[in-house]
């Protein structure tokens, strides 16, 4: 370390331009650092759900719990497994070791799900399988509200959604309180009766007139080309146009025999605000996206898009996590004024680190900053001392920075000793907490850094 001082302080110019170096890069890295509330860990859980329209809980359970929770017991790192059956609906939990590969997990669960699909009914839809992380959450709530139909709502709604889930840091905008559209056909009976047409028939001639059908390709000599037959219905006037019955003279189309509107299914879920009913764009970033990044483009979206809403209509945010991570970074920014180059060794290492700022890494920096100057006291309290004896001033402060070497290292040595077995707790709260010894560490190694060389240059 001795050698270190000395070259430091015999080349002070290059010393100095490797310190603005690091202020140039850090100032680049912080732009680049994502922003969240809170540590973005990735949970042990993985759900696995199917619907299957009708089915009692009974019914779900046996039928679709059951075979997959059997399988899935099988699937490696599982700690526990549960289920929940509902009206339509089986869900299963699992639960997997604290540091498990959930990439692999997910991976495992697929391949066993794959494996079960032919043991479950065939009216169940498609199993759905989910992770789940800090980002899975909401980070914001843009509802949709006013005195309009809501069908108008949803239009608008969509039209939004798609907007947003444009942006590169948005995983995507769930919907809430807003029904599927769906073509709903009611059956006139006197007119079914005079066409002589029975349920069986209208069920299928409708179900196969919605089929992907393989035309093959023709082979002309000179090429070939693919040969397509529209099977699959597209358009409200498909429906309408769909052959029931074929007589004599004519063909019976289910426009013949029933009466087909647009309408909604039931709801599934509701949003109201202030008393009104809305639609609510429940919007999710992407793992490590910088969430006051997306805030801001996400409101530019809006002001722009309320432009062109009717006047009775109007957007709310309703909920926005990323105001108290912009509080956050305002206060972080304030504080670290009088530290910036120790900041920007921070946030270089964070860089490094794949860390993100978060109230962890804030917390780290309050309780790390009454300490980034304790070695610079010490080292120029003991240089003016020497100073004042008689010695030069590079004279004085090499010889500080070398006295005062294992005292300085020693004390910050202890103060990280402290935060060890917050960096070694285990399991997921151990996963929540490193940021915050990770952050005193290198905060602490960087006053180290400030105070036996730069301070001397």
């Amino acid at each position: 370390m001795t050698r270190i001082i000395d070259f430091a302080l015999s080349k002070a110019k290059t010393t100095l331009m490797i310190a603005f170096m690091i202020i140039i890069a850090g100032s680049y890295a912080r732009q680049e650092i994502s922003i969240a509330a809170s540590p973005n860990v990735q949970l042990p859980f993985i759900s696995v759900s199917v619907y299957l329209d009708g089915a009692s809980p009974s019914d779900t359970s046996r039928l679709i719990a059951k075979p997959l929770e059997n399988r899935l017991m099988t699937v490696s790192g599982v700690k526990s497994i549960s289920s929940r059956s509902t009206l339509s609906f089986a869900r299963i939990f699992l639960e997997f070791e604290v540091g498990y590969d959930m990439d692999e997990a997910l991976v495992d669960i697929k391949q066993a799900v794959e494996e079960t699909k032919y043991e479950l009914p065939r009216e169940a839809e498609d199993p759905q399988i989910s992770e789940y992380s800090e980002a899975s959450f909401p980070v914001m709530n843009i509802s949709i509200i006013g005195n309009s139909s809501i069908r108008q709502k949803v239009f608008y709604a969509k039209e939004l959604k798609d907007k947003v889930e444009s942006l590169e840091e948005i995983l995507q905008a769930n919907l809430s309180g807003a029904p599927e559209e769906v073509l709903e056909g009611v059956i006139n009976k006197s007119r079914m009766e005079s066409y002589e047409v029975t349920l069986s028939d209208i069920y299928y001639s409708v179900s196969n007139n919605n089929l992907i059908i393989p035309g093959g390709t023709q082979d002309t000599g000179k090429g070939s080309f693919n040969i397509e037959v529209p099977s699959v219905i597209e358009t409200a006037q498909d429906v309408y146009s769909i052959p029931i019955k074929v007589t004599k003279d004519a063909i019976v189309t289910l426009g013949d025999i029933a009466d087909i509107k647009r309408t909604f299914k039931d709801f599934t879920s509701y949003a109201r605000i202030n008393g009104q009913d809305a639609v609510t764009l429940e919007v999710q970033l992407r793992d490590g996206a910088n969430s006051i990044d997306a805030s801001y483009a996400i409101k530019d979206i809006l002001n722009d898009y309320e432009k062109t809403l009717p006047e009775n209509l109007e957007i709310l945010i309703t909920q926005d996590d990323t105001l108290y991570s912009i509080d956050m970074v305002k206060e972080l920014n304030g504080n670290i004024i009088a530290a910036v180059v120790l900041i920007m060794v921070l946030v270089i290492a964070s860089m490094s680190l794949g860390m993100e700022i978060n109230f962890l890494v804030m917390m780290g920096l309050l309780l790390g900053m009454g300490m980034l100057i304790d070695g610079a006291i010490v080292i120029t309290e003991y240089a003016d001392k020497k100073i004042g004896e008689g010695l030069s001033r590079s004279e004085g402060y090499k010889m500080a920075s070398k006295r005062m070497f294992y005292p300085i290292v020693a004390s910050t040595g202890t103060t990280m000793a402290a935060f060890i077995p917050v960096m070694l707790w285990p399991g997921f709260t151990g996963q929540f907490m490193r940021y915050l010894p990770i952050t005193v560490f290198t905060v602490l190694a960087g006053s180290l850094i400030y105070s036996l060389i730069m301070i001397p240059v």
